[in-house]
């Protein structure tokens, strides 16, 4: 059952690729074959996260296939749920708070685009707390310090949109120290180094409009270098330099 769920999980996403409306009984088979499977192995980490996943992923079909945002929220919720009662009776799995930090802030920008900012903040929140101690337990886990820049700023730009750049503007300003930080000590990251471009892009915008153009410009200059040391990374990898498009491009 366990690769048949698979299975399905793997068809829902290729149809997500393709024509995104197909792909909600496959998500929901997967999820009827992942819910057996976690109620059989209550001690699994990977059961409840894969569990979790495939609640997500329906909730992105319910959304950007259907628009059927109550619903999609619904999963989102049951998502979060489901990682939250096994870490309660499992917390010493910190894959499982990885997860739930993860879907929280992915729930949190979907709220987010409902205009629910206090909702979103909130949820923001609940991730920050969850990275920063996974960044303090595993300091040397580069996922971990990626994930809570991600959500510094995340939460950063939120309040920032909200006239609160007091509160905003640090946590951005976090986000940048801790992926330049990170990437200077472990070299070219994937993930990394796109983290730090949507950062430097958001700061550039945010500077621009507050007026500060010479900043602004500063950070613009930083995210072009940027941009030009993950293009001669895939000229080094792959021989020749991807297309444009791939690349990662000014937010």
């Amino acid at each position: 059952r366990e690769y048949l769920s698979l299975g399905y999980h793997n068809l829902a996403n290729k149809c997500e690729s393709e024509k995104i409306e197909d792909a909600m009984p496959f998500h929901q088979r997967a999820i009827e074959l992942r819910t057996q499977l976690a109620r059989e192995q209550p001690d699994s980490p990977q059961a409840h996260i894969q569990l979790a996943e495939s609640h997500h992923h329906l909730a992105h079909t319910l959304e950007h296939g259907w628009q059927r945002l109550a619903e999609a929220r619904v999963e989102r919720e049951q998502s979060v749920k489901i990682l939250q009662a096994f870490i309660a009776q499992h917390s010493q799995w910190p894959q499982a708070k990885h997860a739930l930090a993860s879907t929280q802030n992915m729930q949190a920008i979907a709220l987010a685009k409902l205009d629910e900012s206090q909702a979103a903040q909130e949820t923001y929140t609940a991730a920050l707390k969850i990275w920063q101690q996974l960044a303090a337990d595993f300091p040397d886990v580069v996922e971990y310090q990626v994930g809570l820049a991600g959500t510094e700023h995340n939460l950063g730009t939120l309040l920032v949109e909200q006239d609160r750049s007091d509160e905003g503007m640090p946590l951005l300003a976090k986000a940048r120290e801790r992926l330049e930080t990170t990437l200077q000590r472990i070299g070219p990251h994937a993930t990394g180094n796109q983290f730090l471009g949507i950062v430097y892009g958001s700061l550039s915008d945010i500077l621009k409009t507050q007026g500060q153009s010479d900043k602004a410009s500063e950070v613009a200059t930083q995210l072009r270098a940027l941009q030009e040391r993950m293009q001669q990374l895939a000229r080094q990898t792959v021989g020749e330099a991807l297309p444009a498009s791939k690349l990662l491009t000014d937010p």
